[in-house]
């Protein structure tokens, strides 16, 4: 379709000097029916001349696409403000506006929109500064309207290969994170086997860390299946997990993918942090006791000491008592 319609723009650019390219719209066009399940993409045209706007349009909406029509600067912006568009096709020649100034106007509502720019001679340089800043190309005026159509083509599919480029990095970034975590991750089909996991997830599953794991339930790699859920209890959420055949316990939490068979699953290996825990409560214990007996000998000797105490204070007081008592005696002799 690109290869068809770049042979009929070569023909319009032999003809751009000419008046009337209202007749080009007749030229032998087979309409492209718009895939139902693909979304269509929304172009939005903004020029002051009805000709260029009636010609964007009709050879456009021929090819699918849903144009959206603009005849001031401000509708434009407005219309970007409130709907999202695949590509603008705006004239830099507008007279509300210079063409840097509406490109900084467009690209700060849709900054990843495409903007192509029609621009007439006298408006050439202004239309080569603007792709410099940002717009995806120009197109010289007067244009027949098969380049309008090969430039958003263009266009679309150079959006297309970015994305797919994107796409792979970002896909190569995640793996690389994916495999770097230090969480066991892995991927269960509906039979509970494993196709996909990183490296921490072998590690986990065997002890020198290089067994294949792919294609084997979870059952015999740990000897217990962590899907494996009683009647009425909830597949999903976060537990304690014994693996007995590793003798690991983990942390486990699991949820399924929206639309896809197949369930997520992390574990995280907490044996150490167990291991700790129960070394710690052993400790706890253990002074508790120690601190338990020591409080038994302290009351011990406090209570032998406050009852030497008690007795002495009272033999000296019966001594006293005597005393004073005699004392009395000898004085009235």
């Amino acid at each position: 379709q690109v290869a068809r319609i770049k042979k009929l723009a070569s023909l319009e650019k032999m003809a751009d000097g000419m008046a009337h390219i209202m007749a080009h719209i007749s030229d032998p066009m087979v309409p492209t029916v718009p895939d139902s399940e693909e979304t269509t993409n929304r172009i939005l045209v903004l020029d002051h001349e009805e000709k260029t706007l009636d010609i964007c349009q009709r050879i456009l909406e021929s090819e699918g696409f849903e144009v959206q029509l603009a005849r001031t600067v401000k509708e434009a912006l407005d219309q970007l403000q409130e709907d999202f568009f695949d590509v603008v096709v705006a004239d830099i020649d507008m007279p509300e506006m210079g063409g840097k100034e509406l490109l900084k106007e467009i690209k700060y509502r849709q900054p990843d929109v495409l903007v192509i720019l029609t621009a007439p001679f006298k408006a050439t340089e202004d239309a080569v500064e603007a792709v410099k800043l940002g717009a995806y190309d120009y197109i010289p005026k007067p244009f027949g309207p098969h380049q309008i159509l090969l430039m958003v083509y263009t266009a679309l599919q150079a959006r297309q290969t970015l994305d797919r480029t994107r796409q792979e990095h970002a896909s190569q970034r995640a793996e690389k994170i994916f495999q770097r975590l230090p969480v066991a991750l892995a991927l269960a089909d509906a039979a509970h086997r494993v196709v996909y996991n990183n490296k921490a997830f072998v590690e986990l599953a065997s002890k020198d860390g290089d067994e294949v794991v792919r294609g084997k339930t979870f059952e015999e790699l740990f000897g217990v299946d962590p899907l494996d859920t009683r009647e009425g209890e909830e597949g999903t959420g976060s537990r304690w997990l014994e693996l007995e055949k590793v003798g690991r316990t983990a942390k486990l939490y699991n949820f399924k993918l929206p639309e896809e068979n197949l369930r997520v699953l992390m574990l995280l290996d907490i044996t150490d942090t167990v291991k700790k825990d129960q070394q710690a409560d052993e400790f706890r214990t253990e002074t508790l006791t120690r601190a338990q007996q020591v409080i038994h000998q302290q009351m011990r000797v406090a209570q032998e000491i406050a009852g030497l105490l008690g007795e002495t204070t009272a033999e000296t007081k019966a001594a006293l008592f005597e005393l004073i008592k005699l004392a009395k005696e000898g004085g009235e002799a």
